[in-house]
């Protein structure tokens, strides 16, 4: 016969993984060092916006597209839009090219089972955008908006995109234990990253308006705008989560 103590410590033990304690003076010092990363960016946000207007110019030049640099103002900042003409316009038969051909797909994408939902719902999506662009445009022959309308709300949708960054970024990652240096470098990363993307989105949908027109400008804009920041931002910080999970475990407590 064992004693029940004995028969207690033979029992398995389920084990619990025990996280770190959230300082508050770590977290105050997180925050204070987010709002001065703001605030730089708030009052150099002019000569910012000058230079990304010098490199979506450069940009865009690499693209063999005619562009020159117009001027807009944003919450008192002058902005740099890039200024490329007229989108050309396309005929009847191209739009009904594009309409017929989206809805062709969509009818071919609901036959497909293999196709992931995700993948389905994406594809969907943008299909559904063509397709509605295109009949607006076969008896309109016009979007409404010329290409500076489009730069000009491109541009001031990117500036507040900057500014908004760094306060979710930094809210963001008070949800797991950083240090004040990885909330920070975080924040910087994703801000860096977001500019030079951004950039290069710029030019390539000056491109894209260029060669195949105002059908895809709300493609361009609804899903390869503000609708991606928001998915690469939390891809960003999903990077993030798996490097401290790592070190979680690494340094985990385990008690009975």
């Amino acid at each position: 016969m064992y004693a029940p103590s004995e028969l207690l410590d033979a029992a398995p033990h389920r084990a619990y993984r025990r996280l770190s304690v959230f300082r508050p003076g770590s977290v105050a010092l997180s925050l204070l060092l987010v709002l001065g990363l703001e605030t730089v960016l708030v009052l150099y946000l002019a000569e910012v916006a000058r230079l990304f207007g010098l490199a979506t110019f450069e940009l865009a030049r690499f693209t063999r597209t005619p562009v020159w640099l117009g001027t807009d103002t944003f919450l008192g900042v002058p902005l740099f839009p890039l200024v490329f003409g007229t989108i050309p316009p396309l005929n009847y038969r191209v739009v009904l090219l594009w309409l017929a051909g989206s809805v062709a797909v969509l009818v071919i994408l609901a036959r497909l089972r293999p196709v992931p939902v995700p993948l389905r719902y994406l594809i969907n999506y943008n299909l559904l955008l063509v397709a509605g662009s295109a009949f607006y445009l076969l008896f309109t022959g016009y979007v409404g908006y010329d290409a500076e309308e489009f730069s000009r709300l491109y541009l001031r949708t990117v500036v507040t995109i900057w500014l908004v960054t760094p306060l979710f970024m930094g809210l963001l990652s008070l949800t797991l234990p950083f240090s004040p240096l990885e909330r920070v470098g975080l924040v910087a990363f994703t801000l860096v990253y977001d500019m030079v993307f951004s950039a290069v989105r710029y030019a390539a949908f000056v491109w894209a308006l260029r060669q195949l027109g105002s059908v895809v400008m709300a493609n361009l804009y609804l899903f390869l705008g503000p609708l991606l920041d928001v998915i690469y931002l939390v891809g960003i910080f999903g990077l993030f989560v798996l490097s401290a999970t790592r070190r979680i475990g690494r340094k985990a407590a385990y008690v009975a």
